[in-house]
């Protein structure tokens, strides 16, 4: 049994770094294109969401359900933008609010 170890390089972290701090991003866009852009986003999840549920099994859906209750239950204590900075710190792939089920 091996183990590798993965680790980013220099120009990776500050890529993440960038990533990481997102804050006013968006400030440039008017409404109009945040709204566009939302509309287009929420399309992009719904059909990940429907090919996801072509393979998910049940114990899939309940393994995901439990783990959101979990982030609820997280939200509650913490509070939306604490949450929010939690699992952008602690998450890979930035914050993990998408729900496929």
């Amino acid at each position: 049994r091996r183990i590798m170890l993965i680790s980013l390089t220099e120009k990776g972290k500050a890529v993440k770094q960038i990533a990481d701090d997102n804050s006013g991003m968006l400030d440039d866009f008017s409404k109009e294109e945040l709204r566009d852009f939302n509309k287009y986003l929420t399309q992009l999840c719904e059909a990940y969401n429907k090919k996801i549920k072509e393979i998910a099994t049940p114990e899939d859906e309940a393994k995901f359900d439990e783990f959101y209750q979990r982030i609820e239950k997280m939200r509650e204590k913490m509070g939306d933008e604490e949450l929010r900075k939690f699992m952008q710190n602690n998450s890979p792939f930035g914050p993990m609010f998408h729900r496929p089920f």
